[in-house]
């Protein structure tokens, strides 16, 4: 009788591990997927902003030579296509955090300069900026928090250390599109 209640607790323990790290599967997909809209907007904006470049240094750049804002545009490229393939990686986000913070601050100073006054597609994508980002930043970020929120609690820790769970980050963007306003 003994050896019956046994099986039975390890069976249920074994069901319960299952269950949790399926569970666990699914909130890291669903992180995984809320990245990629992400990234969707991100690359939206960024190929309206290096056309808008690309018009501007057409008329006012010597050929062949990049502009400061070109140059930051690139970065966040290279940067988000890392991304695209280690979306978990806390390093990598904080990359993107950093390439995304300089491209607006190249912006924000070809702005105090007067060379993007005429810029009106530069304009129009700024404002696209500040619509589409933070909607999409604050799905991803409920899904972290959720994926995050149930790997502390104390037997699903234990099973996430064991199954390789890391805590995923929250892409903190210091200096984002709404300080653009």
């Amino acid at each position: 009788m003994s050896l019956l209640i046994v099986c039975v607790v390890m069976a249920l323990a074994l069901f319960w591990a299952v269950g949790a790290h399926h569970r666990l599967v699914r909130m890291r997909a669903e992180i995984l997927r809320q990245w990629h809209l992400v990234d969707t907007v991100w690359l939206q904006v960024l190929v309206r902003l290096e056309s808008a470049l690309a018009v501007h240094c057409l008329q006012q750049t010597p050929q062949g030579q990049e502009t400061e804002l070109q140059q930051r545009c690139d970065e966040l490229l290279n940067v988000l296509s890392q991304a695209r393939v280690q979306p978990m990686n806390p390093s990598i986000m904080e990359s993107v955090a950093q390439a995304h913070a300089s491209l607006m601050l190249a912006i924000r100073e070809q702005m105090k300069e007067g060379q993007a006054s005429d810029w009106h597609s530069l304009a129009a994508v700024l404002v696209r900026m500040k619509q589409m980002l933070p909607a999409t930043l604050a799905t991803y970020h409920v899904a972290v928090q959720s994926y995050n929120q149930a790997i502390a609690v104390w037997p699903v820790r234990t099973l996430a250390h064991h199954m390789g769970f890391t805590p995923a980050v929250r892409l903190e963007l210091k200096a984002g599109p709404m300080e653009l306003a």
